[in-house]
């Protein structure tokens, strides 16, 4: 669900800007204890997170933001970490998932 919804994110945004521009990096890591999850993607200007949580699609109702707040719940429910970054018209997501034996 998380990798899911983080890509279905990044399509989204990434549509978004001109076609040359376009790009989905996508990395998976195992360190000791925890799967590491990184997206990057283009986006126009810096994403307003407060707004995308809670704005509502004029068109189908739903929420932009739902996938995010999927994630975030999910990352907590799992005793992860989640860090997003943004700068430079891209929009980064890191997210460590605590890895039981």
């Amino acid at each position: 669900i998380i990798l899911g919804n983080l890509l279905d994110n990044a399509l989204k945004a990434s549509r978004k800007v001109e076609k040359e521009e376009r790009y989905i990096n996508l990395r998976l890591n195992y360190k000791p204890n925890y799967l590491v999850i990184s997206v990057k993607n283009p986006t126009i200007g810096e994403v307003d997170l407060e707004e995308k949580r809670t704005a509502a699609d004029s068109q189908s109702g739903h929420s932009h933001g739902f996938g995010l707040n999927n994630i975030e719940h999910l990352v907590q429910k799992h005793d992860g970490f989640l860090k997003i970054e943004q700068g430079d018209n891209t929009f980064i997501v890191n997210i460590a998932l605590l890895v039981k034996d």
